[in-house]
């Protein structure tokens, strides 16, 4: 799904996030139709940036066994299957995902407001702006948690894999605050190309 980037992309991809994350909360609804795509994924932050091609399917009746979901890999181990509705479109959506052990998706919130039931394993969930491990609280198994239209939120999956159902109303993007940011080995100098 992905391919190897060249340095040139991935500057270019840092350079739309940093816009993306410099932007408040309230302009982020307001203007954003869709920030950084897969980009989200490339970085391994998070699920939020699905391409629209996989919920190209308007809301349905479905009767899914779990051996007949469609799971499509993402990078770091992430996968996800779509179940009915499309995220991107202004619909109700649900989709199935797994975190590998050991996940953590940075603070980032999303322009929709969903609603996630663990179905199996347990996840660390916290609110905030800043990844802060304090301010996680484990959810075990059958457990469930919300996400707020605008309400920055983080996640790890410390202890082992997680399987969870999202459930959500649509129009949905991906934004991650100017605090959330983190760069490594990448020396930013203003002015300088």
């Amino acid at each position: 799904m992905f391919k190897e980037d060249t340095k040139e992309n991935a500057i270019k991809r840092l350079f739309s996030i940093i816009q993306c994350a410099a932007i408040t909360k309230a302009e982020a609804a307001k203007k954003f139709t869709r920030c950084s795509g897969g980009l989200a994924l490339s970085l391994g932050v998070g699920i939020g940036g699905l391409s629209s091609q996989a919920f190209s399917r308007e809301f349905a009746s479905v009767r899914l066994e779990p051996k007949e979901l469609d799971w499509r890999g993402l990078q770091e181990g992430v996968q996800y299957a779509p179940i009915s509705g499309n995220e991107h479109k202004g619909d109700m959506y649900v989709y199935r995902v797994t975190f590998p052990k050991g996940h953590k998706s940075q603070p980032h919130f999303h322009t929709d407001q969903r609603v996630i039931t663990i179905l199996q394993g347990s996840l660390y969930v916290g609110y905030g702006d800043v990844y802060d491990e304090s301010k996680l609280k484990r959810l075990p198994e059958g457990s469930v948690f919300t996400e707020p239209k605008n309400t920055s939120h983080f996640v790890w999956a410390k202890d082992e894999r997680v399987l969870m159902q999202v459930t959500g109303s649509g129009g949905s993007q991906i934004i991650y605050p100017a605090k959330a940011l983190v760069v490594e080995d990448v020396t930013l100098t203003p002015g300088v190309n």
